[in-house]
Order: C-alpha cells, then structure tokens, then sequence
C-alpha cells in the first residue's frame, strides 16, 4: 500500500519502506511460473 492510501486507511505501520514499519512488499517476476495450491498458501492460522 501506497503512502496516501494507507494514510487515509488509517494504517500507521504501512506505505513505506523502512525500519520499523511492517515489510509487506511482493517481489514480481513475470516470466517466471506459479501454481498456487492449497499447500503453498498455507498460513499460521490455520
């Protein structure tokens, strides 16, 4: 998420790059293949 966006979300530790902020970024590799399955996309939570 984008810094105005997150502003506006009220989201505090997102729309940067930096130390202390949460690290959700995606690295895109568009010629590269990926099946998404079940297993692949499991989670701590289930």
């Amino acid at each position: 998420m984008s810094a105005a966006p997150a502003e506006l979300a009220g989201l505090s530790q997102k729309g940067a790059i930096e130390a202390g902020r949460d690290a959700d970024f995606a690295v895109l590799a568009p010629d590269e293949t990926f099946t998404s399955t079940r297993r692949s996309c499991a989670t701590a939570t289930r």
